[in-house]
């Protein structure tokens, strides 16, 4: 599920769709993966770039993403599925937590506009950090300095910033 600032909720959830003089409804992607593991499938749904979903579509994932004490989790998608005394039962899917696998990635720092990760986001996942290792960050700069005519001493130059990423990455530390 490719994510953007102007994920619409229905994306997640569904929405109403007409269909030859009438209106079906259409699951979203996160309805679908749940549809799917009340159904007794093991599924994967992937988000990229998480956090850079707007806070109010988020927080309908963040809500299904709280298991209960039964070790479901629980989606109300807003598809009616009847009405009792003009009001309108919503939708609820009921799928067991070992059945839904959701991974999520994204880029955090200010060239991202992702400051911090919300401690609501970090409680509901397991944290794992991608960053570049030393050697990895040497060939890649290698290639890069070696394509730039006006360096004449690409090993020297190459050398100066993989130091002052071992200083940076230290100061982080």
């Amino acid at each position: 599920f490719p994510s953007h600032d102007s994920v619409e909720s229905y994306e997640f959830l569904g929405k109403n769709l007409p269909h030859e003089n009438t209106v079906v409804w259409s699951d979203g992607k996160l309805s679908r993966a749940f549809r799917l593991a009340a159904s007794g499938q093991k599924v994967v749904l992937c988000i990229d770039e998480m956090l850079r979903i707007p806070q109010r579509q988020l927080s309908i994932l963040l809500t299904a993403l709280s298991p209960d004490l039964d070790g479901n989790l629980r989606l109300s998608t807003g598809r009616i599925l009847k009405v009792e005394d003009g009001v309108g039962q919503e939708e609820e899917i009921l799928a067991p937590a070992d059945r839904i696998c959701i991974c999520a990635t994204t880029n955090v720092g200010p060239e991202f506009a992702v400051e911090d990760l919300d401690p609501a986001v970090a409680e509901r996942f397991i944290i794992v950090r991608k960053d570049t290792h030393e050697a990895q960050l040497k060939n890649i700069l290698m290639g890069q300095v070696k394509d730039k005519q006006h360096f004449s001493h690409s090993d020297l130059v190459t050398q100066q910033l993989v130091e002052f990423f071992k200083k940076t990455h230290r100061c982080v530390q």
